[in-house]
């Protein structure tokens, strides 16, 4: 699930019993604004949905009359929210959809709710890690997924790390059997590409090119340097 262009992952029960709660409470609001239309006064719910899309503001105040036109946003957000619920029950296939997730503020007369969208997710075939579609090229071969990759085993081992320079002394001391996996990974790279890097940095010059094309280029002028070397100064 996607909420303010944050990955996360639920339960669906969880998913369920949260917005379930929420749009019982929008369903109250758009009930107390028909009967005040009804009776031309009384508390008016008016709601305001973010440009991102991913906000429901809702705001208490004295009547304010303009028919259903200012309903709109509140029987939209009502409407997708019903809509999500329904297609997680079955099992259907999910809706690309905005709906009220979260509880952000909450006051007397200001409620301001968090949008989502649930998203499907793909398994890595390296790491074994959840991501999206989108951003799965992107990770696939990233740090994260070597270092992730290297500490699969003991994970599904259930081991833990343990971040104590005394306590990890008294374990090797006591004999108990403990694994060593990278918590981090660095980029090792041959001292030119970091030169290269520094170079690309201070200069001006390199501004037609992106980093990864200028030293693309530099790597095959290191190539062609090499072969000369190896030829007696007569590159082939």
């Amino acid at each position: 699930m996607q909420t303010q262009n944050t990955i996360c992952k639920f339960d669906i029960q969880d998913i369920i019993k949260r917005v379930e709660g929420i749009v019982v409470a929008l369903e109250q609001f758009r009930a107390i604004n028909l009967e005040s239309i009804t009776n031309r006064g009384g508390v008016w719910h008016y709601t305001t949905i973010s440009v991102g899309y991913s906000i429901v503001d809702v705001n208490i105040s004295v009547y304010k009359y303009n028919m259903l036109a200012d309903m709109q946003d509140l029987d939209h957000t009502i409407k997708c929210s019903r809509l999500v619920l329904d297609a997680v029950k079955k099992g259907d296939k999910m809706p690309k959809i905005s709906f009220v997730w979260d509880v952000a503020t909450s006051t007397p007369t200001f409620y301001r709710y968090y949008l989502a969208t649930i998203i499907k997710a793909s398994e890595c075939p390296q790491c074994h890690k959840q991501y999206t579609k989108s951003g799965m090229n992107s990770h696939m071969g990233s740090l994260r997924c070597l270092r992730d990759t290297q500490i699969r085993d003991v994970q599904q081992a259930g081991y833990v790390i343990v971040d104590d320079p005394a306590a990890t002394n008294a374990i090797r001391k006591s004999g108990i059997e403990f694994k060593i996996r990278p918590q981090a990974l660095d980029m090792w790279v041959p001292a030119w590409v970091d030169k290269a890097i520094q170079d690309y940095r201070k200069s001006s010059e390199f501004a037609g090119l992106k980093l990864h094309e200028f030293l693309r280029a530099i790597n095959g002028e290191s190539i062609a340097i090499d072969q000369t070397d190896q030829t007696d100064g007569t590159q082939t």
